[in-house]
């Protein structure tokens, strides 16, 4: 069944079949008219306009963690990394919070990118946690050494997100996956 907070736009698709119902109605049935028949179907429309624009989906919320996290890797921001870090984070090599922000200062001071693009994400939720893969596309301004550097970098990507006590969304570890279509790890 569909769940009309992560899909409001099923909502408008009704209220567009309900006005049909109701224009075909008030034709047929001219003498049963009443002016708030016409109604229904816009109050319907703006339920769902306003669930779309009030209401944020866990999906929502994961989605714009990332996008915070590639916000903050453009403007070389490391500070705004913390509160999407969760405080229990621990990976197969970095152990805790702190120790993956520092080297996220590392990262973020070395390379300048042009543009940062999710290609492709999937997020699965189950109960308080959130597995998602996904695929950036990173490009780098040329690099002024003499090694040539690619225009475009593909990264795949694992995170598991946790949800916090106040109903947003953290990350509580990360696994690379894969650069340009080769498996690597974080020791790489």
């Amino acid at each position: 069944m569909l769940n009309i907070f992560q899909h409001p736009w099923l909502l408008l698709i009704v209220s567009f079949v309900l006005l049909v119902i109701v224009y075909i109605m008030r034709q047929r049935c001219s003498d049963k008219q009443k002016a708030w028949h016409i109604l229904i179907p816009f109050l319907m429309a703006a339920v769902a306009l306003s669930i779309d624009h009030f209401v944020k989906t866990d999906i929502e919320k994961i989605t714009g963690v990332i996008d915070s996290v590639i916000t903050a890797t453009m403007e070389k921001n490391a500070d705004a990394f913390e509160p999407l870090i969760s405080d229990n984070y621990s990976d197969r090599y970095i152990r805790s919070k702190q120790a993956l922000l520092k080297s996220c200062r590392g990262m973020i001071n070395r390379q300048n990118f042009k543009s940062i693009k999710m290609t492709y994400h999937n997020i699965v939720i189950e109960n308080e946690e959130a597995n998602t893969e996904f695929i950036l596309r990173l490009r780098a301004y040329p690099s002024d050494t003499s090694m040539p550097t690619p225009e475009f970098t593909f990264v795949k990507l694992y995170l598991v997100f946790n949800k916090q006590p106040d109903k947003s969304w953290a990350i509580r570890s990360t696994k690379q996956v894969e650069l340009n279509n080769s498996s690597v790890s974080w020791r790489r």
